[in-house]
């Protein structure tokens, strides 16, 4: 195979001739405005990202605290259910029973 290369004739016709030859090439490099864009949808994926996790760490700070208080509320619950059944004996209401009739 015979290989041959002809220089254009002046310097403004190989600049034009390489300019041409970048914009033909397929696998080139994308162009400014589009890499710009795919940084900035990033940046702003990663914005969203910290905010979703900040929020997600207040939400289980609430949770923390509200199982705790139904804890509390359950331990106060027994012991009020405990008084009460501590109230009434089975004794004293038949007792009370017997007289109203």
């Amino acid at each position: 195979m015979k290989y041959s290369f002809e220089p254009p004739a002046g310097r403004e016709e190989y600049a034009r001739a390489a300019r041409a030859a970048r914009r033909r090439r397929p696998g080139g490099s994308p162009p400014l405005w589009l890499t710009a864009l795919a940084l900035l949808i990033t940046a702003a994926l990663c914005v969203s990202l910290l905010l979703a996790r900040s929020r997600l760490t207040a939400l289980d700070a609430e949770c923390t605290a509200l199982a705790g208080e139904i804890s509390a509320l359950a331990d106060r619950n027994a012991r009020l259910t405990l008084e009460l059944e501590g109230l009434f004996s089975l004794g004293e209401l038949e007792e009370y029973l017997s007289r109203a009739e």
